[in-house]
């Protein structure tokens, strides 16, 4: 703080001059949904679960509604032929969209979106193009306008606007301001989304000389990483490979997307609660239990690896072009197995319920099931460590 203090004490007051740029930005609509995108967007505004995502969509989507296509995607695309039916369904969604029935005559299909090549076994989540009936409410109506919104969204034109940015250096370091000036074809995107946008500047030149007339220090600290919510954990599944060093494993998790699949995701999670290892915390966030927390310290480092599935592709995958003889790898896999049970046989996981003094639960019992857990005579609460090899990374087991 005391740099910061000498250094505004030396910029107050002095004359500077102004490099100024401007700049016209153009932004694209996001992709219309797949279940992850959705998931976090649902998530975001009214802190539903990941299993109520799921839930509420797959209702949508059921012949009682047949209000939104298939749920349970990956994809962002749509088919090419669908192409004709994108403003018939625009219009299907106007009556519980009234913000975008002024937009209509700035609505054109996206040839990007559009491409059959780009669709994987199912096609992006969009409105169907039966329109919603009047009682259409709660959290069916909520979800209905959040694709509805997001369909829409991909008809408009880009979001451009032009940004300036006004900037003078001190002695190495750089003070900017940016402001921004919406274009007309901006408006509708502005009144679909809601978007915040920063408040222009006052008319400014290049080299413009300015008397700086006050400085104010902001003292902060650091925040720590934000804690998850069922949707930013869904994302990380889904980027698993993030997390991985291996050039290999880490090309193979972003090609096969990384842990479950769209249609996994919430039962992941709904059976991670269900057995105790992660509870909610507030209206959003979920944290590990204790129980979880030592569930993971006895568990071998080779099956949490986010790697692991990787590596067996990897192996299955040289069988297949006769680099390995299957029973090579039936061999690897059953060591491998074996080691991985030996090693949790007699394991204990350490867990304090509620009320009652330290238990523990023994592997082979079932350590998601903490209410067999009968009382401890012994403090250690470590697993016992193999001594064998870890999982080389390579393409064999």
């Amino acid at each position: 703080k005391p740099i910061a203090d000498a250094l505004a004490a030396k910029i107050k007051g002095t004359n500077q001059t102004l490099s100024v740029t401007q700049n016209k930005i153009k932004a694209s609509p996001p992709k219309p949904y797949n279940l992850l995108s959705f998931s976090t967007d649902a998530n975001e505004a009214f802190g539903w679960s990941a299993k109520e995502c799921l839930d509420v969509l797959q209702e949508l989507y059921s012949p009682e509604y047949a209000l939104t296509t298939y749920p349970r995607t990956d994809c962002e695309y749509l088919k090419s032929e669908q192409m004709p039916d994108a403003l018939t369904i625009a219009q299907a969604c106007l009556g519980v969209l009234p913000e975008a029935q002024a937009m209509t005559g700035l609505m054109k299909p996206r040839k990007a979106f559009y491409d059959s090549a780009k669709v994987t076994e199912h096609h992006a989540i969009i409105p169907t193009m039966k329109k919603p009936w009047s009682g259409l409410s709660g959290k069916h109506l909520d979800a209905y306008r959040l694709v509805a919104k997001r369909f829409i969204l991909g008809l408009l034109p880009d979001h451009e606007y032009h940004e300036t940015v006004a900037a003078f250096t001190v002695d190495g370091r750089t003070f900017s301001v940016k402001g921004e000036v919406d274009l007309n074809s901006a408006q509708a995107w502005i009144a679909l989304t809601q978007k915040k946008t920063k408040a222009p500047l006052p008319a400014i030149a290049n080299g413009e000389k300015v008397t700086v007339n006050a400085v104010k220090v902001n003292q902060g600290k650091t925040s720590p990483p934000k804690r998850y919510t069922e949707a930013s954990l869904c994302q990380d599944m889904a980027s698993v490979a993030k997390f991985v060093t291996d050039p290999v494993i880490k090309a193979r998790l972003k090609e096969n997307d990384g842990i479950g699949t769209p249609a996994t995701w919430q039962s992941i999670i709904e059976t991670l609660k269900n057995r105790r290892y992660i509870e909610p915390m507030g209206k959003k966030q979920i944290v590990s239990t204790d129980f979880g927390k030592e569930l993971v310290k006895t568990i071998s480092p080779n099956l949490m690896a986010p790697g692991l599935t990787a590596l067996w592709e990897i192996a299955l995958e040289s069988v297949a072009k006769g680099g390995m003889k299957p029973e090579e790898f039936m061999a690897r896999a059953t060591t491998f197995v074996t080691q991985r049970v030996n090693e949790m046989k007699n394991a204990t996981i350490k867990i304090s319920p509620p009320c009652q003094k330290p238990t523990s639960v023994r592997k082979s019992e079932g350590p998601h099931s903490p209410r067999r857990a009968t009382q401890s005579k012994s403090s250690r609460s470590s697993a016992s460590k193999s001594k064998s090899k870890p999982m080389a990374h390579n393409p064999t087991i």
